[in-house]
């Protein structure tokens, strides 16, 4: 009987152990938050983000017919933007032509703070003209 205490025992040790160790249930390293992804049906809400939380918004999107979204307001310092959009078309066949895609930005929740996000659907040699589409988004960091 004294044997099988002392296993259970050691087994418990190393247990407790083995989590100390690996970090579980430790507050010193939080679990980063997931990505906030968003898209056009967005437009115009606000949304909280944590500190170091990436915000990624997909917004669809021709270059073919001269039209980019680009960020008319990047809400610095408060979110620091990724570099500069990514677009993916919609056809995995290359060989077609003007076909639609995706826009995707991204963003991180650099600062504590409040901040308006702006992007705009425009041809950028197209001066004093109003944007096809836009879509705004003010964002909480905390």
């Amino acid at each position: 009987m004294k044997r099988w205490m002392w296993s259970v025992t050691v087994v418990t040790v190393i247990v407790v152990a083995v989590q100390v160790l690996s970090g579980c249930g430790s507050a010193a390293d939080p679990p980063q938050p997931a990505t906030m992804k968003l898209g056009a049906e967005a437009n115009g809400s606000s949304k909280l983000l944590a500190h170091g939380q990436m915000l990624e918004i997909s917004l669809a999107g021709n270059p073919t017919t001269g039209y980019s979204w680009t960020a008319k307001e990047g809400g610095a310092p408060v979110l620091r933007s990724s570099g500069e959009p990514v677009y993916t078309s919609e056809s995995t066949d290359a060989t077609l032509v003007g076909g639609g895609g995706t826009y995707t930005f991204s963003f991180e929740g650099a600062e504590s703070g409040t901040t308006r996000l702006e992007l705009e659907y425009h041809r950028a040699w197209e001066t004093g003209v109003a944007p096809l589409e836009s879509f705004t988004l003010d964002v909480t960091v905390e």
